[in-house]
């Protein structure tokens, strides 16, 4: 009884962890140069911006992304 116990309290730990692991994975979408330009205040300007430990505009080799985690791109 106490081993199974043991068994089943360890797959609800592996489940749960793989399910948060699910939703706080990092989801990066590219941004056009018409979204870029839209912006009132310039992206260099924002970079403090964080979604839990994702920085929410990153630019990378010249192309700008805006980055959030799985769950907000889902809430928001």
């Amino acid at each position: 009884m106490k081993r199974t116990a043991m068994v089943l309290s360890g797959l609800v730990a592996i489940i749960v962890i793989g399910v948060m692991g699910f939703f706080l994975r990092p989801v990066c979408v590219p941004l056009s140069q018409d979204n870029l330009s839209s912006f009132n205040v310039p992206l260099k300007q924002r970079l403090e911006a964080r979604d839990l430990y994702v920085k929410v505009w990153q630019e990378k080799k010249g192309q700008w992304y805006k980055c959030k985690t799985h769950l907000s791109e889902l809430m928001f």
